[in-house]
């Protein structure tokens, strides 16, 4: 059978060029054929028409199941009791972003945002991390509405609370950049002081200003193209029941508002900074003892105490954060993937990255394929802070 995808944008459609293109070259694989649509009206209801609808009302949806036109929903979990739906891994996303700060070297973070489902699972991915960790969460700002927490005042009492220095996430980058400007506007500055972390990559917001803000990509290509192999499935299948399916972070897009290491120990920052440049080489514990000229034992306490891992855990972090980034971004074969993160032997590589990961790299790899940058820059930051 064809199959006609139409495709409904909605409100706020800053991420649709990801999911149209994903859509598209999804569609290719399907034979199926896709248009955009207004609104559901203009939606056939005809055997081989399907719909898609990317942050629309929940009304839309109701009169999609009437006319009984296969639909899927994008982002709103709200609308699992309707249709099926597919959405990012919120807990994840909150996740990434408190790995990131942790790595950055942060003792103490917070979290800003509303009483809103995906941003309170947003929040309780961050709190995972941290409470699995040796880091402070600070009280966090949580609105009861969206204009609640655009007030002011509200904002600005809780940024000359905050203990400082200190990492925040913030539920999207239009928060991020609210704090962002309130940071400047209590005399304190960013990263210095308060470093700041997003969701979205709407890089509209995120990408420009006095300081561009380090963001959490939702992964709207890979929610485009599953949504398209659920609407193709459901077309010839008949109506499925409502569902719900995460798809993973579309990875850290770092930029200025996190360019800083809070690591006070000297020797513990030497060893980050030599990792971080030549992990690729096959570098062992013993090369970077012999870097900072401290013992294994004594390096490795250190190690924990300021950054909550080991020398050999850092070493083997750095080296699956860029296999990560090279089997979604390249199509490098894996034994090529394995020699450029370090790595002598593909076995070694392949034993590493499935512990690590839960999945073999083949898998990851198939897994992520639509996404974007899924992991961090691995530079070093270029303004290196004192935490003391």
């Amino acid at each position: 059978m064809n199959v006609a995808a139409y495709l409904i944008l909605g409100r706020n459609p800053f991420n649709a060029a990801d999911i149209v293109r994903a859509m598209a070259e999804r569609a290719i694989q399907l034979g199926m054929s896709i248009d955009v649509a207004d609104s559901v009206e203009e939606v056939p209801a005809q055997q081989g028409v399907g719909l898609i609808m990317s942050r629309i009302n929940r009304s839309d949806a109701e009169q999609a199941v009437r006319r009984r036109i296969p639909t899927i929903a994008l982002f709103d979990q709200t609308l699992s009791d309707i249709v099926p739906v597919v959405v990012p891994d919120e807990r994840g996303l909150g996740r990434m972003a408190a790995e990131h700060l942790l790595n950055q070297g942060f003792k103490t973070v917070s979290f800003c945002g509303p009483k809103m489902l995906w941003s309170v699972q947003r929040f309780e991915g961050f709190e995972q991390v941290i409470q699995s960790s040796q880091a402070t969460l600070h009280e966090p700002l949580i609105g009861e509405t969206w204009a609640e927490l655009e007030t002011p005042d509200m904002m600005r009492q809780w940024v000359e609370g905050l203990p400082l220095p200190i990492g925040v996430m913030c539920a999207n980058d239009k928060l991020a950049v609210r704090l962002r400007n309130t940071v400047f506007d209590t005399g304190r500055s960013v990263p210095e002081d308060v470093a700041i972390v997003g969701v979205d990559n709407d890089e509209l917001r995120s990408g420009y200003g006095r300081v561009s803000i380090t963001s959490v990509g939702l992964n709207a290509a890979a929610i485009g193209a599953r949504a398209a192999d659920l609407l193709a499935d459901m077309v010839r299948r008949g109506i499925t029941p409502p569902s719900v399916t995460q798809v993973p972070p579309g990875g850290l897009f770092r930029r200025r508002s996190t360019d800083v290491l809070r690591i006070s120990d000297p020797e513990v920052l030497a060893a980050v900074k030599y990792i971080a440049s030549h992990f690729r080489d096959g570098i062992q514990v013993e090369d970077v003892l012999n870097h900072v000229m401290v013992s294994r034992s004594t390096l490795d306490r250190r190690m924990k105490q300021s950054i909550g891992r080991s020398c050999s855990d850092e070493i083997e972090r750095i080296r699956i954060s860029h296999a990560k980034k090279m089997l979604t971004e390249t199509d490098a074969a894996l034994s090529e993937i394995a020699a450029a993160c370090g790595f002598n032997y593909l076995s070694h590589f392949s034993h590493a990255f499935r512990q690590k990961a839960g999945l073999s790299p083949s898998q990851y790899r198939k897994l992520h394929r639509f996404t974007g940058n899924l992991t961090e820059n691995l530079s070093i930051p270029s303004r290196i802070q004192d935490s003391g």
